[in-house]
């Protein structure tokens, strides 16, 4: 039998970007009750909760008890709420899985999801206490992409919007390499070679997103990135995404994350 390569599958492996924003164990209270989104998909894992059923998330739909043992999925850009109180022990997992910048592919997935597999948990707890940096980074990268895995095979799982962006890859990586704040959209429109008009209609149709939103989008994910992992600044990170000055970036970012970019450094940021 001859042999075949999945071209497709090699192309799509190779372009797949998987980062970690934060990995942390511990507790956290949240007594807050307002639905909040984060630019990051999140698993969480947990430990023990003596407090039962009085830690929970739900979003519209569903709501979850945060069970011991369990992994819990929240994609990013999702509405939902967090009720924890503090002495809920967890494990959790921040992490962005671009197809392209910009482009995550859960940034279309609308569930919470709950997992019961006590072996996550364990190994997360493992990869967490590994003295080995190295073997624990590929630990955390495996729990990740087996998670992923399971979530793309559930049956409610819609992941056809992230191949819906393949017609604008030119774009897509031009936006990679400029700063995003300063890109408009008729900039983008003139490299794809058609009107404002039919650019933005065209867009929103095929990929269910407003070029004006997506570039939101993709400055929240550079910024957070850059925020959570990098020693700049909030004044370079601000002039790097495109901003004219500081103020303009921590309105923009408080608008769309509900908090400045300092607390979110300080709540995210990897010790």
């Amino acid at each position: 039998m001859p042999v075949r390569n999945n071209s497709f599958a090699i192309q799509t492996a190779n372009r797949l970007n998987l980062e970690v924003q934060h990995f942390a164990k511990g507790t956290w209270p949240v007594a807050g009750r307002e639905y909040h989104t984060l630019p990051v998909s999140r698993f969480f894992m947990v430990i023990n909760n003596p407090g039962g059923e009085l830690c929970r998330i739900e979003d519209a739909r569903d709501t979850f008890v945060l069970k011991p043992g369990n992994a819990y999925f929240t994609p990013l850009h999702h509405p939902c709420k967090f009720l924890l109180d503090g002495e809920l022990e967890f494990i959790s997992i921040h992490f962005t899985l671009e197809l392209y910048e910009g482009v995550d592919i859960f940034s279309g997935y609308g569930h919470l999801c709950e997992i019961a597999d006590a072996s996550l948990l364990r190994r997360a707890q493992e990869a967490f206490e590994c003295p080995s940096q190295f073997a624990a980074a590929l630990q955390l990268r495996s729990i990740i992409t087996e998670f992923a895995a399971r979530l793309v095979n559930m049956p409610f799982t819609e992941l056809e919007h992230v191949t819906r962006f393949a017609p604008y890859k030119k774009e897509l990586d031009y936006l990679q390499k400029v700063p995003p704040a300063r890109v408009t959209v008729e900039e983008l429109a003139a490299l794809h070679g058609v009107s404002r008009e039919n650019f933005s209609r065209n867009f929103t149709r095929q990929t269910g997103i407003t070029p004006k939103n997506f570039l939101t989008r993709m400055i929240l994910s550079r910024t957070c990135r850059q925020l959570t992992a990098e020693k700049k600044n909030i004044r370079e990170i601000a002039f790097a995404a495109g901003f004219n000055n500081e103020f303009y970036f921590s309105k923009f970012f408080r608008k769309h994350m509900g908090c400045s970019p300092k607390e979110y450094r300080q709540r995210t940021r990897l010790k």
